[in-house]
């Protein structure tokens, strides 16, 4: 069960990394991205990433980390991306007027767009921090052992049961 838990979760943060591979590479490289394009790009970084974030991992919580970790960077890469697709749709050709309004409607887009990267990417680094966390603080993956004095679960070369006090031969 934890194993399809583990594939589940890199399916999902891999769908996420691979469209936004695709994103990146459509909006530098490609006017108007072909069906093969899209296939390679899209399906190809969604299988990468999401092989690499089971590939060793021994808990979910390892895998969600990874998750978190290859968002950030893929929303981290949309940044320039986007700066560079804005300046490519600017049309100085024109008289001043329209000029101007493309000026400003390719750095409101560009802006709005890095904002919304930055955000995202900002995000993903939280919950890869917390994950990290949670994960240390629960003693997830730490070998256990019974207290033989009161039967609670207890460290693997604890000196002294923390539950009753008993010292732990």
């Amino acid at each position: 069960m934890t194993k399809l838990l583990k594939f589940l979760t890199a399916l999902c943060f891999g769908f996420l990394c691979g469209f936004c591979i695709y994103f990146d590479l459509a909006m530098i490289f490609v006017r108007e991205p072909s069906a093969l394009f899209v296939f390679t790009t899209f399906f190809g970084g969604w299988a990468l990433t999401t092989r690499w974030m089971v590939r060793g991992a021994d808990k979910i919580s390892t895998v969600v980390s990874r998750g978190f970790l290859l968002s950030a960077i893929a929303f981290f890469s949309l940044t320039p991306a986007v700066s560079i697709f804005a300046a490519k749709h600017v049309d100085v050709s024109g008289s001043g007027a329209e000029t101007a309004g493309s000026l400003i409607g390719g750095g409101l887009a560009g802006g709005m767009g890095i904002a919304l990267s930055l955000t995202l990417t900002f995000l993903s680094l939280v919950g890869f921090a917390l994950v990290k966390l949670f994960a240390r603080e629960s003693g997830a993956g730490q070998a256990m052992m019974e207290c033989p004095a009161c039967a609670e679960s207890i460290r693997v070369g604890a000196k002294k049961c923390r539950f009753c006090g008993e010292i732990v031969p």
